[in-house]
């Protein structure tokens, strides 16, 4: 596999992100081969999958991924694009809302 094509230095922070690829000014050494891209997205998501039915059929552990946003900040479609074309069996969504009178009288852990 080969290492990232987009290095995170390439956008420091307080940088606002392109809408589109038109509008996108990346350094000159930065090559967005769509095909190369796609072709690599597809071998990261076969070998997610691969190790999120490992982790299942193990049964011993678990990963935790914790999501927070606003409203409408893509929370919804980041759990999509990650989570969606691994094994749904092997993964549960939760929402957490605010707390209850119950959970506020008891400690936080």
């Amino acid at each position: 596999m080969s290492a990232h094509p987009l290095p995170l230095s390439a956008h420091p922070p307080g940088t606002t992100p392109a809408l589109s690829d038109a509008e996108a000014r990346l350094p000159d050494h930065v090559d967005l081969d769509k095909q190369a891209l796609d072709r690599e997205l597809d071998q990261l998501t076969e070998r997610l999958d691969e190790l999120q039915r490992r982790l299942h059929a193990e049964g011993a552990r678990a990963l935790l991924v914790v999501l927070q946003g606003r409203d409408a900040s893509g929370k919804d479609g980041t759990m999509r694009k990650v989570f969606g074309p691994l094994d749904q069996l092997g993964v549960v969504a939760t929402s957490f809302k605010a707390p209850t009178g119950e959970e506020l009288r008891h400690d936080f852990l």
